[in-house]
């Protein structure tokens, strides 16, 4: 194999009586499968050559046993690319290297069917690289996280094909704190999954993440200062929080996807900048907002952090007080969006209504639209007529649009079904109807609830649901049964939302106890920090 290019069958270097360190192939050659499983000292080397490019293609799988070392190359110096193309499947259990201060050595997936790829967490190291060069639309499929060396020189280069770190629950970890340590990033090549970056620099970063195959949801983060931070960025759908925690009148809407952005580090820096790119999201999910920008969820509400507009992305121009951003830069993480005030479709709600048949609950709706040439009409269900979510969707014309409609949800939620249509015309501006309440539980039924829980004031509010009027009694005890708080309410029948007002009441567990007229009651447990 030393002396010229070839072709061979599988090859499987295996001596346990090995000891070369200097030896290599230095040629182009071609494998089909490549085992290197050496128990000796020795090492198999690719190259020595600090000024030739050598190509070691290997056309099925490359496996490196526990122990074993597979140098790429060994020159002294050079910066030349000395690739191992490999088609097939990679299991990394020994170690991949390179030395002697060559920095071009590269492990390179190519090929045009799906591949497996598993390694050790020490499994690459020094300044091999590895760049994902599939087929259009295949992937490398990551059994493990895969972790890429420290060097300046080793980097994650993205040109065809998918890192596909979401089959396994993976993550991709690129120690190189360089920002030239992760290059590309397209709809065709990104990380499907977790992108784990370490930085040094107050300059952006790049992550290239999305949630599927066919769609790009990048985002850049830009680090405050030069202390050794470590970021993890995944992009998720549905989101979770999409229905609640909203501010009317200034936050009406947020995209039913997220960024989660977590940060770590003994000192780590702030972001004085986030950037999310939504053009290359298949369906950005985007309404014609006033006034579109960045906004964040703190565990109870999202929190806007303006916006300065680029092509296909938001860049926050506020940080987390609301002032002028780096100067106040972000210092929380978690979950991400766009959001903003909501323009309203103009349009009227003949009416909106519902009614019993048996155990299905039929609704009805009629409206009034002519200025549009389409319309979403959306039907939204909730059990706490605050978080909302879709069970029925459908577009229609102008003709269609002044039509009645009829839906019939075979199956309700147990206890209350509050309902609510969301309209959305041509242009993203949207509309919602009056809510109607519906519940499978008996007349007298009450059903409450209070929030925020845990309440980090002493105001809280109670919500209760009541089949009919009746007089509250609303008390408030502590954890040893003794009444703190006490008072009354009339509720008319369907949600009531009560302000509750604990006073100086120290830090600590409460129980609420809710108890209408007809003896039903509901005890909830409330903590106030």
């Amino acid at each position: 194999m030393t002396s010229s290019s070839g072709s061979y069958g599988i090859y499987h270097f295996e001596s346990s009586g090995y000891s070369g360190t200097a030896s290599a192939v230095n040629a182009n050659v071609t494998v089909q499968d490549l085992l290197i499983d050496n128990t000796g000292t020795g090492r198999w080397i690719f190259s020595t050559s600090p000024s030739t490019s050598y190509t070691l293609t290997v056309k099925g799988d490359l496996s490196v046993s526990p122990g074993a070392f597979f140098e790429i190359n060994k020159a002294a110096s050079g910066s030349q690319a000395t690739s191992v193309k490999v088609s097939g499947n990679v299991d990394i259990q020994g170690t991949v290297i390179s030395s002697g201060g060559n920095t071009g050595s590269v492990l390179e997936m190519t090929g045009a069917i799906d591949a497996f790829f598993n390694a050790v967490p020490s499994g690459i190291q020094n300044d091999v690289s590895l760049t994902i060069n599939k087929a259009a639309g295949k992937s490398v499929i990551a059994t493990d996280s895969i972790v890429l060396p420290a060097s300046a020189n080793s980097k994650l280069s993205l040109i065809t094909g998918i890192l596909d770190m979401n089959a396994y629950s993976t993550k991709i970890v690129i120690q190189n704190p360089s920002p030239a340590a992760v290059v590309g990033g397209s709809i065709g090549s990104h990380v499907w999954g977790t992108l784990k970056r370490f930085t040094n620099q107050a300059t952006d970063y790049s992550f290239p993440v999305s949630n599927s195959l066919n769609e790009l949801a990048k985002a850049v983060i830009r680090p405050t200062s030069s202390n050794s931070t470590s970021w993890e960025v995944t992009f998720n759908s549905p989101n979770p929080y999409g229905g609640s925690g909203l501010t009317p009148g200034q936050i009406d809407q947020v995209t039913d996807y997220y960024w989660l952005i977590n940060r770590s580090g003994s000192s780590p820096a702030n972001a004085s900048a986030i950037t999310l790119f939504y053009d290359s999201l298949t369906d950005p999910g985007l309404t014609i907002f006033t006034q579109l920008q960045m906004v964040y969820y703190n565990n109870s509400s999202w929190v806007g952090y303006g916006s300065v507009p680029g092509t296909g992305s938001i860049t926050n121009s506020l940080g987390t007080n609301g002032s002028a951003a780096p100067a106040n830069p972000i210092t929380t993480f978690g979950v991400f969006t766009l959001g903003g005030k909501a323009s309203i479709v103009p349009l009227t709600v003949e009416y909106f209504s519902g009614r019993h048949s048996g155990t299905i609950h039929e609704l009805f709706w009629k409206v009034n639209c002519t200025s549009s040439p389409s319309l979403t009409m959306i039907l939204q269900r909730s059990s706490d007529a605050r978080n909302y979510y879709l069970i029925h969707q459908e577009v229609v014309d102008p003709v269609r649009c002044l039509q009645s409609f009829a839906f019939s949800d075979i199956s309700p939620l147990p206890g209350n079904n509050f309902y609510r249509m969301a309209f959305r015309d041509a242009d993203g501006r949207i509309s919602y109807s009056r809510i109607v309440l519906l519940s499978k539980t008996s007349v007298n039924s009450l059903q409450a609830a209070v929030y925020p829980n845990p309440a980090p004031g002493r105001s809280v509010t109670t919500e209760i649901v009541s089949a009919n009027a009746s007089k509250m009694t609303i008390r408030l005890t502590d954890i040893s049964g003794r009444v703190v708080k006490d008072l009354s309410a009339s509720t008319v029948p369907g949600l009531n939302r009560i302000s509750l007002n604990a006073g100086n009441l120290p830090s600590g567990q409460y129980q609420l106890l809710i108890l209408d007229q007809q003896g039903n009651r509901s005890v909830l447990p409330l903590i106030i920090e």
